[in-house]
């Protein structure tokens, strides 16, 4: 269905936001290459190559690493 050449292609293009949705916890450390939205909960660090969004009720706890960042939400994190 598709060969090695559109499947690496479809991949590299992708460029949407990854998330974490409200109701998820994940524990364990994130790295992305992106940008990022936390609307559940990050126990664990995160290293973001762009945009930070922690909607108003994401949790963060652990450190933070990224380009940018809009907090509306808890860090209880080193920025």
């Amino acid at each position: 269905m598709f060969n090695a050449k559109e499947s690496k292609t479809a991949l590299s293009e992708s460029t949407g936001t990854n998330q974490i949705m409200a109701g998820t916890t994940i524990t364990g450390d994130v790295v992305c290459d992106g940008n990022i939205r936390i609307d559940g909960i990050l126990n664990g660090n995160l290293v973001a190559k762009g945009k930070v969004v922690i909607g108003p009720n994401g949790v963060i706890e652990g450190e933070l690493n990224c380009q940018n960042a809009d907090i509306s939400g808890t860090v209880k994190a080193k920025v």
